[in-house]
């Protein structure tokens, strides 16, 4: 949560620190991508999608500025409004990039943001809503295998999927030992399972199950491995 704080101040400290008396705006940034718990892959364009709301009392004026950081960005990106923004009105950002380093492990990727109207920021009584974050992980886009942990009762285990992204087939296999019949379970991000495939006691998740995706669309896709009373959950992604 600090470094949320600090890019909050790092983004009001890019413009002069003269506050709009006059009016009172309270903006809610949210975040809609990357979605929570998405892959990226480093040296890919990233699309980034995220939308202000103007929760009042005054209204943000065509003309006024949009000043917004994200994880990674070194200087705010000032955009200024085309149109007026009443109370509960939003605005849709749109903003591409690329990541050529992040550290292996899942990071909080956080964009906040305020609105100034001429030389002046507009003051906002409740800045706990200028920012959100979600969780996403970066991988090597040439690596063809994406360690995912997942988890068992009371231990923690790895769950092989590959090749990540995929296009017809994906081998899931478990770093833990199982025996007997297993069952697979692929949702999208919106929870809603779109495949249930089971395998008989002779096909040892231990070796690898190859799961059919050909008739998935493209996408995010989130899979769970029962075998017993151990699940295994991991994510991939169909090109």
């Amino acid at each position: 949560m600090k470094k949320v704080f600090i890019l909050i101040l790092i983004v009001i400290g890019s413009f002069p620190q003269k506050v709009c008396a006059q009016d009172s705006i309270d903006v809610e940034v949210v975040l809609t991508s990357p979605a929570d718990q998405a892959i990226l892959y480093l040296g890919q364009q990233i699309n980034m999608n995220f939308y202000i709301r103007n929760l009042g009392p005054d209204q943000i004026q065509a003309g006024d500025f949009l000043i917004f950081q994200f994880t990674g960005l070194q200087s705010p990106v000032q955009l200024t409004m085309s149109s007026t923004k009443n109370v509960n009105d939003t605005a849709q950002v749109s903003v591409s990039f690329t990541v050529n380093n992040a550290p292996p492990d899942p990071i909080e990727f956080c964009v906040a943001g305020i609105i100034a109207r001429g030389t002046s920021v507009i003051p906002d009584g409740d800045t706990s809503n200028n920012y959100d974050c979600n969780t996403i992980t970066f991988v090597d886009g040439t690596n063809s295998v994406a360690t995912i942990e997942a988890s068992l009762v009371g231990n923690t285990v790895s769950l092989d999927i590959y090749p990540n992204p995929a296009k017809n087939i994906v081998r899931i296999a478990p770093q833990a030992k199982m025996t007997g019949a297993s069952t697979v379970v692929v949702s999208d991000i919106t929870g809603r399972q779109v495949k249930v495939h089971s395998f008989g006691r002779d096909q040892n998740a231990n070796d690898g199950l190859q799961l059919d995706v050909s008739t998935l669309t493209p996408g995010i896709y989130f899979v769970e491995l029962s075998n017993g009373n151990i699940k295994a959950r991991g994510k991939f992604l169909v090109q």
